[in-house]
């Protein structure tokens, strides 16, 4: 009986730990990794040598975007899923138990994501300063980039897709973001979300951090993005001698890339500091431990898993057969009907 029990409970690794969680660390990390070159050129006003400014030039800033722009949709399916659990019940369990709906989730939005950034990665040039016949390593000058981000800046073309870049990667999203989490701060007024003080009842410490790292996250994403999408949307335009020059304009650019950095290592700190769960999944992916079955049993942070029921769709306990109008099942209750594919940590 007990190998039954722990054959299952490695079945369930997934109820426990939240797959977006680890797809948002990834994609901040990767930001982080890939702002290396971003540093070591200055943002792109100094090479070494040709293929770094090939890189930088094709690669630098559109692999950071679409890490960034990953990470955020990331973020929108999450406060997604929290929005339905809260607000539409109902239909929340039946959303889950679809097979593999979060992996296709990630999978499209990473797709998404590097769609939309291949213009920028395909279009650009490196030039010499100097355009001397036989100097093909630029010796007598210096590399100049001109990213897709810059590349044909004035055309019609660029201008169009500059807007629906815009609207897709940063704006849509964002009141997105606005939307969910305005609707979750709501239903903890109103009650919706249980958020006892000291309760000791399976799965209500780790539905209280969920809902706190969802809009802890989304308010420093609003808060730290906001600099650089004002930049973009009002101030941006191509500089020929942006790196010699005087551009005062340039400084808020500075400073929202800075801020947008920052943004994704707070997210981390956000995971690893408030998600013991997180904490103790990253120690085994780092072999620091070992995983047991015990740790696979477990389904909140913080406490320990109920039993579960032989039925899939087990109805809530508050649900009253007696009665021909059921009360609205709690998010905790709501989080225990999804055995496929569950987000409870």
């Amino acid at each position: 009986m007990k190998k039954n029990e722990s054959y299952m409970c490695g079945l369930n690794i997934n109820d426990f730990f939240h797959r977006y969680f680890l797809a948002l660390a990834s994609s901040d990390l990767l930001v982080c990794v890939f702002h290396i070159p971003v540093i070591t050129t200055i943002t792109g006003c100094t090479y070494s040598s040709y293929g770094e400014a090939y890189y930088f030039t094709h690669f630098g800033w559109p692999m950071v975007g679409v890490c960034q722009s990953f990470g955020t949709y990331v973020i929108v399916w999450l406060s997604l899923d929290r929005f339905i659990a809260v607000w539409m019940y109902e239909i929340y369990p039946k959303i889950q138990q679809r097979p593999h709906v979060k992996r296709n989730r990630l999978l499209a939005t990473a797709m998404a994501c590097v769609t939309f950034h291949l213009v920028y990665m395909v279009l650009a040039e490196v030039t010499c300063s100097t355009a001397a016949e036989g100097d093909e390593e630029c010796t007598r000058g210096h590399w100049i980039s001109v990213t897709g981000y810059q590349y044909q800046f004035e055309k019609t073309w660029h201008k169009v897709y500059s807007a629906i870049y815009g609207l897709f990667i940063r704006w849509f999203p964002g009141c997105l973001l606005i939307f969910f989490n305005a609707g979750l701060v709501v239903g903890v007024v109103q009650g919706r979300v249980n958020l006892p003080v000291g309760s000791k009842m399976p799965g209500r410490s780790g539905e209280h951090k969920l809902v706190i790292i969802t809009i802890a996250i989304t308010a420093s994403y609003i808060l730290f993005t906001f600099p650089i999408m004002i930049y973009i949307t009002g101030f941006a335009e191509a500089l020929p001698d942006r790196c010699g020059g005087n551009h005062p304009k340039e400084v808020l650019r500075a400073v929202g890339n800075t801020l947008q950095l920052l943004e994704h290592v707070i997210h981390i700190a956000f995971l690893v500091g408030l998600n013991s769960r997180f904490r103790k999944e990253l120690k085994i992916l780092l072999r620091l431990e070992k995983r047991t079955d015990n740790d696979n049993c477990h389904h909140d942070d913080g406490e320990k898993g109920e039993p579960k029921s032989s039925s899939k769709l087990a109805l809530p306990a508050s649900f009253n057969t007696h009665s021909t109008t059921p009360t609205p099942p709690t998010l905790t209750q709501d989080l225990h009907l999804s055995t496929a594919d569950s987000p409870a940590l």
